[in-house]
């Protein structure tokens, strides 16, 4: 179904108000053929609104931090974001693969801000899965990641980066 990305909210929360786990990932087009914009989705004002929403796995997008459209969610006890793993495209001999967004940094950044900007009381884990292949992090990664598992430890959070390989 196709449906715009600013309307996606309002679609979901009409469709399942009761919904307690949800995996969200948005087709990264690497050959820019789909039509739909997904930078029209400003996840600040189109908030997704599940009272119920316990478990969250979500994907980056390198057009949206959509992230944000789920500040709402208070009774989040688990979110794992993919962020450092690889989306392979090979599905025809095909070398295209896009192992971190692009505009990357900043899209871990908006995690970080996501997490410390909003409040979470429900919060427990945040898996951040690790492919071993992106090791070892660039400085600034690992900052914005050591200030981001200082908050968790003050709130009693664990952060996890659980390691899987691709293969």
């Amino acid at each position: 179904m196709r449906l715009p990305s600013a309307g996606m909210p309002r679609f979901l929360r009409s469709w399942a108000p009761h919904l307690t786990s949800l995996e969200l990932r948005i087709f990264e087009d690497p050959f820019g053929i789909l039509q739909e914009d997904i930078s029209k989705l400003k996840p600040k004002f189109n908030k997704f609104s599940f009272p119920a929403l316990t478990h969250l796995d979500i994907w980056p997008h390198s057009k949206s931090h959509y992230i944000h459209c789920f500040s709402e969610c208070k009774e989040l006890c688990q979110i794992a974001f993919h962020y450092f793993w690889s989306i392979d495209y090979d599905n025809e001999g095909s070398d295209v693969s896009d192992f971190m967004p692009a505009d990357s940094l900043e899209g871990l950044s908006e995690f970080s801000e996501f997490i410390t900007e909003n409040d979470f009381p429900e919060l427990r884990w945040i898996d951040l899965p690790v492919n071993p292949g992106v090791f070892p992090l660039d400085s600034t990664s690992s900052s914005i990641l050591l200030s981001l598992d200082e908050f968790c430890k003050s709130k009693g959070i664990e952060l996890l980066f659980p390691c899987y390989s691709s293969s």
